[in-house]
């Protein structure tokens, strides 16, 4: 079992800007032969990409599993009548089945001349890459979780329901039901937040891995985060350049990091914040109430969470902070009532850690 490295990195993109130069159609013929292997080639006189020894090209595509997906296509507009030429490659990050190792820049900029130097030989198909650019880019982590996956349900529900609205409603947060014979209930699975330019996922890579490549040896609880970047305007805007010779670590970095930030990060803080006033004020509401107070708390907090989606008491620690602000000037009875109080919750399991996990995810990306 090859031992991850965990960093953030690149993983599929879609490239353009590309050309073909040469075609040798016995060999492509010959390697279309081939099991899984899929080619398309279409030739047409009226077509104006031409190659250099001559042949006319309709449609070429070809799809392996050990490189992706090539597309080179003139077509017609059936409105406009305008000539449409799409020179394009979907590009897997390895040639092996699983794509838990992202690769870093050089890594990557290897992987696009061995997929090139690949089709030239095996296809018989050579392309000019001189200025290949992105299109599309997913940048991502994966690091393994300190706990078992189904303990950050809490967490990863919360990070999904507190993201910016630029993302819309057309976010999914999938759940995977499972029984046994001793227990039932849901299990998180993924979740997935996109509009037209971005997509964040966040999912369970060790059973992704499990389920897809079942021969596939990895460590259980990896968790992968994931952004894809489907506007080419915003990768030029964030790295200065789409040209791939121009990609560094520097800038794959920055780019996660501030989409991090922006998505996970400063919402959670937010929340955070207001989240402390809001159950300061439940607190009073119900100590003032009733000196047995905290069973009438619990409930209201758990059906406040069932009306709004979003919780009022997030972790039962979270009440230390509470008891302080009700006593300020003396933290020796805070404590010793919030001890009281924890100790009271103690089979509240699901409001137990949460608070731990979500920093664990939040700021383990820091440290990559």
């Amino acid at each position: 079992m090859e031992k991850l490295k965990e960093r953030i990195g690149i993983d599929k993109t879609v490239i353009c800007e590309i050309a073909i130069e040469k075609i040798d159609k016995d060999k492509l013929r010959k390697k279309s032969l081939q099991n899984g292997i899929y080619v398309n080639f279409v030739e047409n006189e009226k077509s104006p990409i031409i190659t250099e020894n001559g042949i006319y090209v309709s449609e070429l595509e070809i799809k392996d599993d050990s490189i992706g997906r090539l597309l080179i296509k003139h077509k017609q507009n059936n409105l406009t009548k305008k000539e449409i030429i799409i020179c394009r490659m979907e590009l897997l990050i390895s040639g092996t089945k699983s794509n838990l190792q992202n690769l870093n820049a050089d890594e990557y900029k290897s992987r696009v001349a061995q997929v090139f130097k690949k089709l030239e030989n095996e296809y018989g198909v050579i392309i000019d890459s001189t200025d290949v650019s992105l299109k599309e880019i997913e940048i991502n982590c994966t690091f393994k979780l300190q706990e078992n996956w189904n303990k950050y349900r809490a967490a990863l529900l919360l990070i999904a329901k507190n993201m910016p609205e630029r993302y819309g409603n057309k976010n999914e947060v999938k759940f995977m039901s499972w029984q046994s014979v001793t227990s039932s209930g849901t299990v998180l699975e993924n979740i997935h937040l996109k509009n037209k330019t971005t997509e964040l996922k966040i999912y369970n890579k060790s059973k992704q891995i499990k389920d897809t490549y079942p021969d596939v040896q990895c460590d259980d609880d990896l968790i992968r985060i994931e952004y894809k970047i489907k506007d080419k305007r915003m990768i030029k805007s964030n790295f200065g350049s789409r040209r791939v010779s121009d990609i560094t670590d520097d800038k794959i970095n920055k780019l996660f990091r501030k989409y991090w930030q922006r998505d996970v990060v400063i919402p959670y803080l937010q929340w955070r914040e207001e989240n402390r006033n809001e159950l300061l004020e439940k607190a009073k509401e119900h100590m003032s109430a009733d000196i047995h107070w905290m069973s009438n708390f619990i409930r209201d907090c758990r059906q406040i969470e069932a009306n709004r989606g979003l919780p009022l008491l997030f972790d039962i620690d979270d009440m230390r902070v509470i008891f302080r602000k009700l006593e300020p000037d003396n933290l020796k009875s805070a404590g010793n009532k919030f001890r009281r109080f924890r100790k009271r919750m103690e089979f509240e399991s699901d409001l137990i850690g949460n608070t731990k996990r979500i920093k664990e995810i939040i700021y383990r990306i820091e440290e990559l």
